[in-house]
């Protein structure tokens, strides 16, 4: 049982962590104990909160506009929820119509569905808000997956297939070290490298599961089917990232980048990420990019973010005003 306290047995857990770092595999074995369940990415806090930030969900229209906007939207559809049923329980007396009674309605209604005690919910973009989660939910436990920087950006290229964003993912996996280390020293949360994860399951998962407040059950390993995780709601390239998970833990994808990456690539990798793979134990394997090389893929890069985030400043004003004249804006800009 876990040495933080005898709460640990009840409170949600949450996978974050620089995507491509084995966040799913983690959520595969974890959710395959028989008390635990975790529910697919959701990006609640880091798209949903974030989209509409301007909305009072204690106010009729805005939790309306909200609920359809989740309901609708085919990122919760793998979790199969009833969730007409879900939104007459926000009628009741006393329902906490909030981002957080949204966000644990439907995680506990998930649980229910899968017949577990214990619920919890893997979205790795939430290392943005791991104080967040651990404000609304003061017990929780936070696993934190690290791996690799040079094998994370090579899984990033072959997944979205923009090879020229090196400098974007690298820079991002120093951003969410710096994320972790602002909570390493809390209790609550707990780091695993996806390394140690693959080479020595048997003795990573038991710590895991103290952290947890659970005990470990090879179930974990060997029990791994469908009947956990919902391969059979996604297409394409997600089905088949979630099929690898059901297969047995195996040590290939740990050196997959050294084929997958150019020379000058892993280079840009390595610079950029050097201090950070000194502190965890990566080893750097080529020399660094001149200085002119880094400051041009810098600019370009600040360049691009510069123009994204532009774009999403205008349309969040845009849909901040409409709906200040009552008029509900979604995504794809159709009025509600």
């Amino acid at each position: 049982m876990s040495h933080l306290d005898n709460h640990a047995s009840q409170a949600p857990i949450f996978i974050v962590g620089f995507g491509r770092s084995g966040t799913t595999l983690l959520q595969s074995l974890l959710t395959s104990h028989p008390n635990i369940t975790l529910a697919p990415e959701t990006h609640f806090l880091n798209r949903w909160c974030r989209r509409y930030p301007w909305l009072d969900l204690s106010r009729p229209a805005d939790f309306d506009f909200f609920w359809m906007a989740i309901a609708a939207n085919k990122r919760f559809a793998p979790m199969e929820l009833d969730f007409p049923t879900l939104r007459a329980g926000f009628e009741e007396e006393g329902a906490d119509r909030s981002y957080r009674g949204v966000f644990t309605a439907i995680m506990k209604a998930f649980a229910e569905l899968r017949g577990k005690p214990r619920w919890g919910e893997k979205t790795p973009e939430h290392r943005h808000h791991v104080q967040t989660l651990l404000d609304w939910y003061p017990d929780a436990r936070i696993i934190y997956m690290m791996r690799d920087p040079r094998a994370s950006v090579a899984s990033w290229i072959r997944m979205t297939e923009r090879p020229r964003d090196v400098y974007e993912f690298a820079d991002g996996w120093c951003d969410a070290l710096r994320i972790y280390e602002k909570h390493e020293h809390d209790e609550r949360v707990f780091r695993v490298r996806y390394e140690d994860l693959v080479l020595d399951a048997n003795g990573w998962l038991p710590k895991i599961c103290d952290h947890v407040g659970e005990r470990y059950d090879d179930a974990m390993v060997h029990r791994r089917d469908r009947g956990n995780i919902p391969v059979d709601a996604y297409s394409g390239f997600m089905r088949e990232h979630m099929e690898a998970t059901l297969k047995p833990i195996n040590t290939d994808a740990l050196t997959k980048w050294k084929k997958k990456l150019a020379s000058d690539d892993v280079s840009l990798v390595e610079t950029l990420c050097a201090s950070g793979m000194a502190r965890y134990g990566y080893d750097r394997e080529a020399p660094d990019v001149s200085s002119g090389k880094l400051m041009f893929e810098k600019m370009r890069h600040h360049a691009k973010a510069s123009r994204k985030e532009g774009v999403r400043r205008v349309s969040k004003e845009l849909q901040r005003r409409l709906h200040d004249r009552g008029v509900y804006i979604h995504r794809d800009l159709q009025p509600y």
